[in-house]
């Protein structure tokens, strides 16, 4: 039937293709959800037999974690100890982790209260970005990446983000 109608089986070429097609979606840092549907095109465009959706999921996730721990090596190998202890100074010490809180929170408008209260906030931090900016530029990683990773932070409250035991990963969110 296959043969028929031009399409051919799903073999370990095909797992290959795909896999390797999930890894350059990965770079990007595209939804997982939008890499699966990527990869369901290529089956359609290319006739070959779709996988199981276990099967599709279990490429885009070895592909998203590939990706990962290669950026962690790349971070691993790039941070200094001042950077890294930066960093995870803006959780681990109470008064700039409460001062973190609210650079989550800068509130958006044009009165001059508004801004100046934003300035200030960004002013603390500013030591701290110049500190991390010369490996934000080493790592330099795709800005869906980095929102990515930043969105993490972003949508964790404190007392989750210092419960993070991967130090690791947490010194790349943050």
């Amino acid at each position: 039937i296959l043969e028929l109608h031009g399409w051919q089986s799903y073999t370990p070429a095909a797992a290959k293709e795909l896999l390797s097609l999930a890894a350059i979606h990965s770079k990007s840092l595209m939804r997982n959800e939008d890499i699966l549907f990527t990869l369901l095109e290529y089956c359609w465009r290319n006739k070959t037999v779709i996988p199981s959706y276990t099967t599709l999921e279990n490429i885009v996730a070895s592909a998203t974690a590939e990706f990962q721990q290669e950026t962690l090596k790349r971070l691993d190998g790039a941070i200094t100890n001042d950077q890294r202890n930066t960093l995870l100074s803006l959780i681990l010490d109470k008064e700039r982790a409460s001062e973190f809180t609210k650079l989550k929170n800068i509130k958006l408008g044009t009165e001059q209260r508004i801004l100046r209260e934003n300035a200030e906030i960004l002013e603390q931090f500013r030591e701290i970005f110049f500190s991390a900016l010369p490996l934000i530029e080493t790592l330099d990683l795709p800005t869906s990446a980095v929102k990515e990773y930043a969105s993490w932070i972003y949508n964790s409250n404190l007392s989750q983000i210092q419960r993070f035991k991967n130090r690791n990963l947490l010194t790349l969110r943050l």
